[in-house]
């Protein structure tokens, strides 16, 4: 059951960057909006696959440079580090 709660903390972590992103502004434009939407779609299709897209589809969304901030855990830089974050959390949840 811990894994489970665990697994919901870091859904919302991951989810959080993309749901604040895909908020509209005046500043974004609409292709903007629309790239945005289809990325959520495709982190919610692959956060509810077997294995996350068998992790590489999750990382397969942050760029180079991005920054995975988990809950009281310290930051995960670049797409390299955010793979094993996640297959390592993933081999936890399964446990």
């Amino acid at each position: 059951m811990r894994a489970l709660g665990a697994s919901v903390v870091l859904i919302g972590a991951l989810a959080s960057p993309f749901l604040a992103a895909g908020q509209e502004s005046k500043q974004i434009s609409a292709a903007d909006v629309a790239e945005v939407k289809a990325v959520n779609e495709s982190f919610a299709r692959l956060m509810v696959a077997k294995d996350w897209g068998g992790v590489v589809g999750v990382v397969s969304l942050y760029t180079d440079d991005a920054v995975l901030c988990p809950p009281n855990e310290p930051a995960v830089r670049g797409t390299a580090d955010i793979r094993a974050f996640l297959k390592g959390f993933l081999r936890l949840a399964r446990s």
